[in-house]
């Protein structure tokens, strides 16, 4: 038991920590979301609330999770769960920004 648990305290350490936080508590309170027994996050991938960029990958049930960066002037597009032009995000998402 004590091998099983230090084998996954040694892969936690090597992702990112926002990204473990945000799988372990994000989804909590938000319905149909989260796996009952624990609150994690359903594997997928998420948006990342604070950072249009990037985005979070969660797996492992929830219980890991890893953050990933956009090519450079792309945002996530939550709709369609891809790297998109800022422009073709709804003109109410927070990450929208007009063709110039």
């Amino acid at each position: 038991m004590k091998l099983l648990f230090l084998a996954a305290f040694v892969q936690a350490q090597n992702h990112d920590q926002e990204a473990m936080a945000f799988c372990n508590n994000y989804c909590q309170d938000k319905p149909d979301t989260h796996y009952p027994d624990t609150g994690f996050c359903l594997n997928g991938t998420y948006l990342n609330p604070k950072d249009c960029s990037s985005y979070f990958r969660c797996w492992e049930r929830g219980s890991v999770g890893d953050k990933l960066f956009c090519p450079i002037g792309l945002v996530w597009n939550d709709e369609y769960k891809i790297c998109d032009w800022p422009y073709n995000l709804d003109s109410d998402d927070e990450c929208y920004e007009p063709l110039k």
